[in-house]
């Protein structure tokens, strides 16, 4: 029986728990210091692998003026504002047959 992940809303009780989980070098490092773009694009492009995905959506946090850096570095384009458990937010849009970044960041080689 194959198992079935879900993700749930972040709320106010994760907020400790994700800064001490950012507080670590190594996940620091690959979600917060540029490697963000390389890791998303990886991701995105194994999501497109598949014929049933069209279009990928993402969504921060309005003050995270990072995130929607990394989106629009994605060829990723404005898709609407969203009210977040946390507050504001806003989601961006990529579809299967956009350009994507340019220049496209180097895969991570996955198993």
């Amino acid at each position: 029986m194959t198992e079935c992940w879900r993700l749930r809303p972040v709320n106010q009780s994760d907020i400790a728990g994700l800064h001490a989980l950012a507080c670590q070098p190594l996940i620091y490092r690959y979600l917060f210091d540029n490697v963000a773009t390389r890791m998303a694009w990886t991701a995105i492009t194994r999501a497109f692998a598949s014929p049933h995905i069209d279009y990928i959506v993402a969504g921060h946090d309005l003050p995270n003026t990072a995130s929607s850096a990394v989106m629009r570095r994605l060829g990723m384009r404005f898709h609407k504002n969203v009210r977040y458990p946390l507050g504001a937010g806003a989601e961006y849009i990529l579809h299967r047959d956009d350009a994507g970044p340019m220049p496209r960041p180097a895969l991570i080689p996955l198993p």
